[in-house]
């Protein structure tokens, strides 16, 4: 099954692919993980290197999918939040680009949402972030 982008938003000047998460259950929504690693200036030669150890460190919390573009490693937001302390500690971007992520999170979590009625848009909101975060 070919995945298509909930949202796609440009951060820092790059694009960043948003999906929705990929078992079904709410969270909130996740990220293409080399997209992000772009957006976060990491050099093209430690993104492949970085991709891996994510892999290795996270497995099972990031997730393969099939787009249009071919293969795709997509991650949750946590791990989102760990890269931005990272790159913001090591100098590569600056701290307004976690916020333009921010913003475009809370865009992807809207468009989720958005053909719900209030009340269970607030509901599903809140399961996304106690889901999100469980066993973080």
């Amino acid at each position: 099954m070919i995945c298509k982008p909930l949202l796609i938003e440009f951060v820092n000047g790059r694009r960043l692919r948003i999906f929705r998460n990929p078992n079904g259950r709410p969270e909130l929504p996740w990220h293409a993980t080399s997209d992000l690693l772009g957006v976060l200036n990491y050099p093209i030669a430690l993104r492949s290197a970085l991709l891996r150890e994510l892999q290795a460190g996270w497995g099972r919390r990031l997730a393969n999918i099939a787009t249009s573009e071919g293969p795709l490693v997509i991650a949750p937001h946590p791990i989102a939040v760990e890269l931005f302390t990272a790159a913001i500690e090591c100098g590569l971007i600056c701290e307004e680009v976690r916020s333009e992520y921010e913003h475009a999170g809370a865009r992807a979590l809207l468009a989720q949402t958005a053909e719900l009625p209030i009340g269970l848009c607030h509901q599903l909101s809140g399961a996304a972030y106690r889901n999100t975060w469980a066993g973080q």
